[in-house]
């Protein structure tokens, strides 16, 4: 049975052959065969390499920071199934949503989704820090600061057209309201730093929280509609 961590690293696997697909050569072999390939639309292809090659590298930015994203949230959700007495004490449940739930892990479920949502709007600072802290997660400081360059980088490019904002600017790297682009091999470097980083994080799940652990009642799978759709909308994340 694949784990959390087989299908992030599976995930992030497939991002490998995507990614050469920005080649030049490639891109000209596609042009060649423009009208042929894409007849009901020709200017699917960008004329200029450039274009299509930062398309590309900024397409596997995204899908590899939704599967890490994904990754983190359901192994928060098992965590917190687990652990259901690490639950912050402030969140509460109405009345109506307590008669509605057909038992008690219905109920914890719902806690579960309402946390998580809540700390999945918040910066990424904020939230690296409450895996240190409340989950005894290590995460050096070299991978915060690539996490949260990560985020920032992937905010811009889906709510600013690739252009960096004042909080991505602010790192140095990136010049106020100019388009950039993340090379093929900055973002290999980030799949490598993710790679080492779920590892270790899914390592300790195991020891300190029981990740992976067969349990007597079946687990079941929580759905999280709502806090899915925020990969898709404007984040605080940064």
């Amino acid at each position: 049975m694949k784990t959390l961590l087989d299908r992030l690293i599976g995930q992030l696997d497939t991002l490998m052959p995507f990614l050469s697909l920005s080649r030049e050569d490639v891109f000209q072999i596609l042009n060649e065969h423009r009208i042929a390939w894409f007849p009901e639309n020709r200017e699917a292809l960008p004329a200029a390499y450039a274009t299509y090659r930062r398309q590309i590298n900024h397409s596997a930015v995204l899908l590899g920071y939704s599967y890490f994203e994904s990754f983190l949230v359901d192994l928060l959700v098992e965590i917190l199934r687990n652990r259901p007495a690490m639950l912050l004490k402030s969140k509460k449940l109405d009345y109506s949503e307590i008669l509605d739930s057909p038992d008690k892990r219905a109920l914890v479920d719902k806690l579960i989704q309402r946390e998580i949502h809540e700390l999945f709007y918040k910066s990424m600072e904020e939230i690296v820090e409450e895996l240190r802290k409340r989950y005894n997660f290590t995460i050096t400081d070299d991978e915060a600061r690539g996490l949260t360059e990560a985020s920032l980088i992937r905010n811009c490019i889906i709510h600013n057209s690739s252009r960096a904002d004042s909080r991505l600017s602010s790192l140095g790297k990136y010049q106020k309201d100019k388009e950039f682009e993340v090379s093929a091999g900055e973002v290999h470097s980030y799949g490598i730093m993710l790679r080492n980083l779920v590892r270790r994080l899914y390592q300790e799940a195991c020891e300190n929280h029981g990740v992976g652990v067969e349990h007597d009642a079946p687990r079941g799978s929580l759905s999280l509609p709502r806090l899915k759709k925020h990969l898709f909308r404007e984040t605080r994340h940064g």
